[in-house]
């Protein structure tokens, strides 16, 4: 019934630009919130909501409103088994005030984080750098232990056959 929709959307909070309104597919407006006597009981020829009704059973328009002047956002549906469309609009410039509302929200948080999650990655990094420096130098000195140990147990073993042949050529 055309008063339930009133009565409903009457009792939701919504700005003041937005426009709710049930629509038979001829134009005629059935029911409308927020309610003004004033406003036509069709919608008008040069509105671009009724060809788009006519070629699909939902859709989004970006247009200007014939009767206000204001660049609005026109949803609209069909209703099932009937030749009625749930239509809404909204006020483009509030949409576009709202949402970069919100992204100024996000970003209060989102460039603080941004700049403490680089910075981690510059601590990161360097951290990363200064071990494999580490480990490169520590690589060297293993190396330069083998060697050594190596040279060390040559020369044991060339003393220990020196002895060898001292203690044989004395005897």
């Amino acid at each position: 019934k055309p008063e339930y929709f009133v009565q409903f959307y009457a009792n939701l909070t919504q700005r003041d630009s937005d426009i709710v309104q049930l629509v038979r597919d001829d134009g005629a407006l059935l029911a409308r919130f927020p309610f003004q006597p004033d406003f036509p009981r069709h919608l008008l020829d040069t509105s671009p909501l009724l060809p788009a009704m006519k070629d699909s059973n939902a859709g989004l328009i970006h247009a200007t409103s014939p009767l206000s002047g204001e660049r609005r956002i026109f949803a609209y549906r069909r209703l099932p088994n009937i030749n009625v469309f749930a239509m809404v609009a909204v006020n483009h410039d509030t949409v576009i005030q709202e949402w970069l509302m919100n992204m100024a929200r996000y970003l209060i948080f989102g460039i603080p984080a941004t700049i403490a999650l680089f910075l981690l990655s510059l601590i990161a990094l360097h951290r990363t750098r200064n071990a494999a420096l580490t480990l490169a130098k520590l690589q060297q000195e293993v190396t330069r232990r083998e060697r050594t140990e190596l040279a060390l147990r040559q020369s044991q073993k060339m003393e220990a056959v020196g002895r060898l042949t001292g203690g044989i050529a004395h005897d």
